[in-house]
Parts: structure tokens; C-alpha cells; sequence
């Protein structure tokens, strides 16, 4: 199991706060308030959700179908 401790930044709550993130292969496994962490801050990676379906060529229901799994 890795971990990775810092300066978490949830952007749904708005807060930081230190913490640990335990990963377990390719997953978040835990996410853990403790004290004494690295000096680094901990943020959700880019996520472009935006997108032109139209451009797909598609009805909406076949593009949601394709598109969401």
C-alpha cells in the first residue's frame, strides 16, 4: 500500500485540511485527517468534461449509452 500525506483540497466542501491517502494498486483506498504531513498540497486531477454531442453525430440516448460506462 503507498501513501501519499499533505494538504488535501476538497473541492466539493471547500476545505483543506492535512491528511494521509492511502492507495492500494491504482485506487484510493483511504482518506485519513492527521497531523505532521509533507508540505505539499493534494488536488483533484483535470477533468475536461465538456463536450460538443453534436459533434458525436448521435442521438443523445445513443451518445449517453456509449458515453457514460
Amino acid at each position: 500500500m503507498k501513501t501519499i500525506s499533505g494538504h488535501i483540497v476538497d473541492v466539493v466542501s471547500r476545505q483543506i485540511f492535512d491528511g494521509v491517502i492511502q492507495i492500494e494498486g491504482n485506487r484510493i483506498n483511504a482518506i485519513i485527517a492527521q497531523k505532521n504531513v509533507e508540505d505539499q498540497y493534494i488536488i483533484p486531477g483535470f477533468i475536461d468534461a465538456h463536450i460538443h454531442i453534436e459533434s458525436s453525430m448521435m442521438l443523445p440516448a445513443e451518445f449517453a449509452r456509449l458515453a457514460l460506462p
